[in-house]
């Protein structure tokens, strides 16, 4: 029995824990919890390091180049397969592969990181990334026909599996090397893949004139090479070593936000590539008299305001932790500018060039911003839902957002093409307009639900942060962390 002093005492020691935060029951302190989270988020966001810095712009130079070695055929290698006697439907397919190839490989490269290292991936895609532009070249030695079109394919596809590996790698380096700045980052690394994108073709145009067809993919493959002995100095070696199981898909695949965020991946790449083998043709009806140069900078219109506004789109979706609210809001007024671009029979709006300008413009902006926050938001969830705040949960979700970007780019042009040549182009736009709209309400609607049923997103299970015990059953997640 205990005595009434020792009760007096006991419930004295209790109010008195009580008042430091500390519960009686195994509950955590919640104030005391409270000040060293905001003490974490003082000291998570200081100035980057030197360290930090010199590996972003390597980083950022690797994706630029990267980007260049898809994009820099577009100017010279379609005369050279018409002059081996190559159809303009396999070329076109050729294309297509490096995406493909992309779709198939990067979910490999996140699955097997973990056991490998990030920085061995990258660094052993760049240097076949490097070799496989080195190798094309060549292609132009070939014999014409078949020979001319397997050898295409097969360096094609070993280049694409490369990039695959080291653009998966390079997010997940990213993510753990600035936990508190995963969409800012992104967003500053996709200013150099659009620099890529829109670059790229012209460095292509500019050394095929100097030196000939081989010209241009030696000086890329160099540049990679030179990129491959600067990552070697100053990518951080990750801890393989001390963590070597794999990431599960499967476990991956079992959080519904993924797929709503795959969708949105997918989707935006679509948006994207619908308009590489349409638009021109499109501004030429609008406009017989625009030259090549003129259509040219109407593509560098879209490029341009998705890669100048996509540090903005990073910066609000670290600042506000509004993935979400960005993601729909973007893919709405990505709607409303493939309505504008055709212009749509709906809107009864005239077939005008500064129409389209417009509609272009905001193409740029909205899919940043759904698109930016994506890879963001699929890390916030897979934590929330359990997932481990480490390299085998960044690889497997790199390899997921590249997997389905990539097939997004494979399949944008080919719908693209199937419904301008079946319907007209402003149909067709509008069409698009509509998967947009729907992808909108979709994820809206996905998210109400979750935060409906779920309680809203908290912090991980496995972080640090987490550091509330809730008492009431009410405000308990319906999933447990393993879930």
């Amino acid at each position: 029995m205990t005595s009434p002093e020792n009760k007096e005492e006991i419930v004295e020691q209790t109010m008195a824990d009580s008042k430091e935060g500390v519960g009686t029951n195994g509950s955590v302190q919640i104030q005391a919890t409270k000040e060293e989270d905001q003490e974490e988020k003082k000291e998570a966001s200081p100035k980057f390091t030197r360290r930090q810095i010199l590996t972003f712009i390597s980083l950022s130079l690797a994706n630029f180049f990267d980007c260049c070695s898809y994009s820099i055929i577009a100017p010279i290698y379609p005369q050279e397969a018409d002059d081996k006697g190559v159809g303009s439907t396999v070329t076109g397919f050729i294309f297509g592969s490096f995406s493909f190839v992309m779709f198939i490989v990067s979910p490999i490269c996140g699955k097997i990181m973990p056991k490998v290292g990030a920085k061995f991936m990258f660094i052993s895609g760049e240097f076949v990334c490097a070799g496989a532009n080195i190798l094309f070249g060549f292609v132009n030695r070939m014999d014409s026909g078949m020979q001319f079109i397997m050898f295409s394919f097969a360096i094609r596809a070993v280049g694409a599996a490369g990039t695959a590996a080291a653009v998966t790698a390079l997010m997940a380096i990213i993510a753990n090397t600035f936990p508190n700045n995963v969409a800012q980052t992104i967003g500053i690394l996709e200013v150099f893949s659009g620099m890529g994108y829109m670059i790229g073709p012209l460095i292509g145009g500019v050394l095929d004139q100097v030196g000939g067809y081989s010209l241009p993919f030696l000086v890329i493959g160099l540049a990679v090479m030179t990129i491959i002995v600067i990552n070697v100095f100053l990518l951080p070696n990750d801890d393989k070593g001390k963590k070597t199981e794999l990431g599960s898909f499967k476990t991956l695949w079992k959080i519904p936000a993924i797929w709503c965020t795959s969708v949105t991946a997918f989707a935006g790449a679509l948006a994207l590539g619908f308009l590489d083998p349409t638009l021109s043709n499109h501004l030429k009806d609008v406009n017989s008299s625009l030259n090549p140069t003129q259509v040219g900078a109407m593509f560098l219109l879209i490029g341009g305001m998705y890669a100048i506004s996509s540090p903005f789109w990073g910066w609000l979706a670290d600042k506000n932790n509004a993935t979400r609210p960005m993601i729909v809001s973007g893919f709405f007024c990505a709607c409303v500018s493939y309505l504008l671009i055709g212009p749509s029979p709906l809107l009864h709006l005239p077939t005008e060039l500064w129409v389209i300008c417009i509609g272009l413009g905001c193409l740029g902006l909205s899919i940043g911003c759904g698109l930016t926050p994506a890879y963001q938001d699929m890390l916030v969830s897979a934590k929330w839902y359990g997932l481990a705040d480490d390299m085998t949960t960044y690889s497997i979700i790199s390899g997921q957002f590249n997997s389905v970007f990539s097939i997004g780019t494979f399949i944008g042009p080919v719908l693209g093409g199937f419904l301008v040549d079946n319907l007209t182009f402003k149909w067709a736009a509008t069409i698009f307009g509509g998967i947009n709209m729907a992808l909108c309400v979709l994820f809206l609607t996905f998210s109400l639900w979750e935060f409906r049923f779920f309680k809203g997103r908290r912090p991980a299970p496995n972080t640090p942060s987490q550091v509330v015990t809730v008492l009431d059953d009410e405000r308990a997640p319906l999933l447990g962390a393993n879930c």
